[in-house]
Formats: C-alpha cells, sequence, structure tokens
C-alpha cells in the first residue's frame, strides 16, 4: 500500500510539474502573439495614414 502511495505521489509531482510548464509555455506564446499583433496594427495603422 505504501507503494502504491509514493507512486501516486511521484506521479502528481510529475503532472504538477507538466502542467506548470505547459502554463509557462502558454504565457510566452501569448506574450509573444500579442507583441506580434500590436506591431502588425501598428504598421497597418501607419500605412492607412500614409496612404491618405
Amino acid at each position: 500500500m505504501a507503494n502504491n502511495e509514493a507512486l501516486m505521489t511521484l506521479v502528481k509531482t510529475e503532472v504538477a510539474s507538466q502542467v506548470l510548464q505547459l502554463k509557462t509555455d502558454l504565457e510566452a506564446r501569448l506574450t509573444q502573439m500579442e507583441s506580434s499583433a500590436k506591431a502588425d496594427l501598428e504598421t497597418r495603422v501607419g500605412s492607412l495614414f500614409t496612404s491618405i
């Protein structure tokens, strides 16, 4: 029984670690996408005013 509990603790720790890494990666990707979208919008607005 102790082995099962130890295994479950190990699995929970590993899953928590993987979830945290995924969250970190997704947050970094979201930040990158927001920066890219902002830069694209600024370029488009700049082009719009240049063409007027």
